[in-house]
């Protein structure tokens, strides 16, 4: 029987079209448990003036078009832009510390409502609904989930150190580097194996 291979690694960030994919492509496979899954803030700059200037309107639209073009068999929906994700990634990184069952059922949420819903997930309010669907999952202070950024910071920081200067990012446990979203068929060798190198230029 294939087993997936140890000490895999993934990073990503909400707000880029391929992790989305990767990340559906890793439910499809029902393997999400099997991975560790680093939030990263790929473009901390990014505020709401910044995001609706043409320049990142195109970027976002030609990374749009480029997951249309490779037919991922995945849902996809092009939001208005592309939202700040601090606050969501410190609140994905606080439930891995407080409520760490609800961990990929708060990641697979947010990737959705920005993705497949076009919602605003910088927005605190949005955060809110998508936490309030998820049975046993409360947040007493986003004031508090904010403190969690140190581990948002940390895991960026791990990123840049592998020099791959793209997302998503997958690390195999000999160290073997998966860049870009590739095929499914490419993630799944990659996950079972977890020494395939590979470099696409799908990434953010």
């Amino acid at each position: 029987m294939l087993t997936v291979s140890q000490q895999i690694t993934l990073y990503g960030d909400f707000n880029c079209p391929f992790c989305f994919v990767l990340n559906e492509w890793l439910c499809q496979l029902e393997l999400e448990g099997r991975v560790i899954w680093q939030p990263i803030e790929h473009e901390p700059k990014l505020d709401h003036k910044v995001s609706h200037t043409k320049f990142e309107l195109e970027k976002l639209s030609s990374e749009f078009k480029e997951v249309l073009r490779r037919d991922t068999g995945v849902e996809i929906k092009l939001p208005e832009s592309r939202p700040n994700s601090k606050l969501s990634l410190c609140l994905l990184e606080w439930s891995r510390k407080v409520f760490p069952e609800h961990f990929n059922a708060l990641k697979n949420a947010i990737y959705r409502a920005l993705w497949q819903k076009g919602l605003d997930i910088s927005s605190q309010a949005v955060l809110e609904t998508i936490v309030s669907k998820i049975d046993g999952l409360e947040v007493s202070s986003y004031k508090t989930i904010l403190k969690e950024y140190r581990g948002v910071e940390l895991g960026t920081k791990e990123w840049l150190g592998t020099e791959k200067d793209r997302i998503p990012l997958g690390i195999g446990p000999q160290g073997n580097f998966y860049q870009g979203l590739g095929t499914k068929v490419d993630f799944q060798e990659f996950l079972f194996a977890g020494i395939r190198d590979l470099e696409d230029p799908g990434s953010c």
